[in-house]
């Protein structure tokens, strides 16, 4: 029962540490995916090697090199620089971040990975499934997605990293055996990646663990989470499990051999493809039926808040039963979680005492849910019609909002904060009909830029000209062409023009 509750309450803090932000952002990428036609998986029987992107790669990817006709391989993304300088193309890449970032790690090797297929959840961002170049196969790795299972059943457990993921979806593959490698989860010489790999960095919270070869290595508190995670999943598997990581950190339960003796005597194996194409009737179908269910949702639950009033007091049932069971999964993705909470912990313990509490909780969660209808139903949105050209200052700093405003007094400007939730955004975006966003030094807390069609101009002081994102529909202002070339050089290949430009017209 303690560790129900300590899970649970880790959900918990999750959700709301990132409530308008993750977890919405979470919900845009998986509706934003599912328009795209999907693969789903066939069985297969056979080893696979799951490559993270640790130092000791360096070691052995010639050994995998040589012995790529036995084994099938999954690739962390990135570790993809690696493969690209050894010229050794993965059988398969995945990838789990939703972050807009991960696009960098390897941007500049989709042409090296367009025969390749990319495996990651529904949840990854938006703009990797959009330009990556071969086929993308999602599964569904946590409750969140259960509302996809109509077009995607495969489902998998997440982790708390892609090799972990890499792992579980090998594991559901029927792999004969599992073998790691690129996994140190330690330092090495500082580092921890691999040599041809950006974003090494210093140990913050230095401990030391039992190491590969049986020696003390250094790991952070991050890494020996994921080493214990590591662990707990080689005993509940039934899969044979080495290590041939040849470095880092030992992980118990795993079998702890070098590559080359792992492969010792492996024959080599025909790959059948591990996917098939989803029918994109399919595909069309469910998403037109899901849009419908949100329409209809919103309709019921604005009747339902007109009916608080009529609540029976002396036992009132479950006051959203009404909601459909997948459009309520994926409602609670994107509401505040502590609400839900709330409305449950009174329902489940009620008295006709809590009755006013009751009654408050139920319409909180019901305001919960149409933020988070209309959120969905804003997505289905397009945003790149000719009549869209308005402009939306997302910024908490009166003062820059005023310098905006007095510089281009004929400009029509909608404001709103920049701790706003994407939810909120979305809905100006949408009503406004904007075209356009300004910020403030990247300041804008949930990303609002990865919407599709919307775009984005970031004006920047010269002190701050690091934080940019080089992203599609991003792009770098400043206020006047003294500082231009200042803060051109500290851009990278994000263009950056003076803020003028963008007002010509």
């Amino acid at each position: 029962m303690t560790s129900i509750m300590q899970s649970l309450n880790h959900d918990i803090s999750r959700k709301e540490k990132f409530h308008g932000k993750k977890s919405w952002r979470q919900a845009m990428n998986a509706v934003l995916n599912v328009k795209k036609p999907k693969l789903e998986k066939l069985s297969s029987k056979c080893p696979f090697v799951i490559v993270g992107a640790g130092p000791s790669l360096d070691l052995n990817i010639n050994v995998l090199k040589k012995n790529k006709d036995k084994v099938i391989i999954f690739a962390c993304e990135r570790s993809i620089p690696t493969f690209k300088h050894h010229d050794l193309k993965p059988d398969y890449v995945t990838c789990v971040e939703n972050l807009h970032e991960v696009n960098n790690y390897i941007e500049e090797y989709y042409e090296f990975l367009k025969d390749v297929p990319l495996i990651a959840p529904f949840s990854v961002t938006h703009l990797l499934a959009k330009k990556y170049l071969g086929p993308v196969i999602f599964t569904n790795n946590t409750s969140d997605s259960a509302w996809l299972e109509p077009v995607n059943s495969f489902t998998t457990k997440g982790g708390a990293c892609v090799t972990h993921y890499g792992f579980y979806v090998a594991e559901a593959l029927n792999a004969s055996e599992i073998l790691l490698i690129g996994s140190d989860l330690a330092f090495k010489d500082g580092k921890t990646h691999s040599r041809y790999i950006d974003g090494d960095c210093s140990p913050t919270d230095s401990i030391k663990v039992k190491g590969f070869y049986g020696d003390e290595v250094e790991t952070s508190s991050t890494f020996k989470s994921y080493i214990d995670i590591f662990s707990a999943m080689i005993r509940e598997t039934k899969c044979r499990v080495i290590n041939a990581t040849e470095g880092g950190a030992f992980i118990p339960g795993a079998m702890h051999k070098s590559l080359s003796e792992a492969v010792s005597g492996l024959p080599s194996i025909v790959k059948n493809k591990l996917y098939e194409k989803v029918d994109d009737e399919q595909i069309a179908s469910f998403y037109s039926k899901l849009i419908n269910q949100v329409e209809e949702s919103v309709t019921k639950i604005f009747n339902a808040k007109r009916n608080i009033g009529k609540i029976e007091k002396r036992k009132p049932v479950h006051f959203f039963g009404f909601l459909k069971k997948n459009i309520q999964v994926l409602l609670n993705q994107c509401i505040n979680t502590k609400v839900l909470l709330q409305y449950n912990e009174i329902r489940t313990n009620y008295t006709p005492r809590r009755f006013v509490k009751y009654s408050e909780a139920v319409e909180a969660l019901a305001n919960e849910y149409l933020r988070a209808c209309e959120f969905i139903l804003a997505l289905n949105n397009e945003y790149t019609s000719d009549d869209r050209a308005g402009y939306l200052i997302v910024s908490s700093d009166m003062q820059s909002r005023a310098w905006l405003k007095e510089k281009y007094p004929n400009i029509k400007f909608l404001e709103t904060d920049d701790d706003s939730s994407l939810s909120d955004i979305l809905n100006v975006i949408s009503r406004g009909k904007i075209k356009r966003l300004i910020v403030f030094n990247g300041k804008i807390k949930p990303d609002a830029w990865l919407i599709p069609g919307i775009e984005c101009i970031d004006i920047k002081d010269p002190q701050k000209a690091s934080r940019n994102f080089q992203l599609e529909n991003y792009s770098l202002a400043v206020k006047n062409d003294e500082v231009l070339a200042l803060i051109a050089s500290n851009c990278g290949n994000t263009s950056v023009s003076c803020i003028d430009s963008y007002f010509e017209d």
